[in-house]
């Protein structure tokens, strides 16, 4: 037995509009500072790959 997945996709997608609005506008009222501070960790934190090792 199948069942029709439409409401199922909508309400997800809804969803995820939402949260997506909801970090971008968290993302856009946060100080400029902090997010320097985020972006430097996250540069930290990640590996280096070939391609940055050519820079």
């Amino acid at each position: 037995m199948t069942a029709n997945s439409s409401g199922v996709t909508k309400r997800l997608l809804e969803n995820l509009l939402k949260d997506q609005q909801r970090r971008a506008d968290r993302e856009r009222n946060m100080p400029y500072a902090q997010k320097l501070r985020i972006v430097d960790k996250l540069m930290a934190d990640g590996e280096l790959r070939v391609e940055d090792a050519k820079q």
